[in-house]
């Protein structure tokens, strides 16, 4: 093992490693995606956006990405500095708060949860797939797939017919680009992903492969 563990308890180091780890997979993907954006940071990614230099889509995501990855190598770095400072095999290990609330709908319990570096993969019923990040109660996009039809609900900010700009709009498999009926009002992101997986998994958010 690495020198640095020296006198660590290997539970403790096991998980030191592990958060080191994922800061650097964190870093290095955050610079890769820049790089693919042709970018300086995440504000000239949402700039480009906004000024119609980068499409609304996959932009938007990839700015999500951006800052949900920025946000979670903070998080990890200062887990990892807590865990220097309770080097103990018994202390009381804080996990990091990652916005996912604890209890998801029951049509999203079957399988289990994938975290992404930059999002929340789930799987429903009949083949449905969910891809979501939420970076806050403003900003946040859903993408979900089954057989060959996708939908995607989002705030991104860019104007869309009859819409104001961020108002929470969804994209259609014929290109459409809708307002749906759905009060997606929060004060919390665990809230967002309560209420647009419950929306699909009830049916008021579209999803049928018809």
């Amino acid at each position: 093992m690495d020198p640095f563990f020296t006198g660590i308890e290997p539970v403790v180091a096991t998980r030191m490693a592990g958060l080191s780890r994922q800061m650097f997979e964190l870093r290095e993907r955050h610079k890769e995606l820049l790089e693919q954006l042709d970018c300086g940071d995440a504000d000239a990614v949402l700039a480009a956006i906004r000024a119609g230099r980068l499409p609304e889509h996959p932009g938007y995501e990839a700015w999500l990405a951006l800052e949900l990855m920025r946000e979670r190598q903070q998080a990890a770095r200062e887990l990892l500095d807590w865990h220097c400072r309770h080097l103990r095999d018994d202390a009381e290990w804080p996990a990091i708060d990652d916005g996912i609330p604890d209890a998801l709908p029951t049509a999203f319990q079957v399988h289990p949860l994938e975290r992404h570096l930059d999002g929340l993969g789930l799987r429903g019923e009949d083949g449905l797939d969910v891809l979501a990040r939420v970076l806050t109660p403003r900003e946040w996009s859903f993408e979900w797939r089954r057989g060959e039809r996708w939908w995607r609900f989002d705030t991104a900010p860019v104007p869309h017919p009859g819409l104001a700009i961020g108002t929470p709009h969804l994209h259609l498999p014929d290109g459409a680009v809708i307002a749906p009926d759905l009060d997606v009002q929060a004060d919390v992101r665990e809230h967002v992903f309560d209420i647009v997986l419950q929306a699909i998994a009830d049916g008021r958010l579209p999803s049928s492969s018809e």
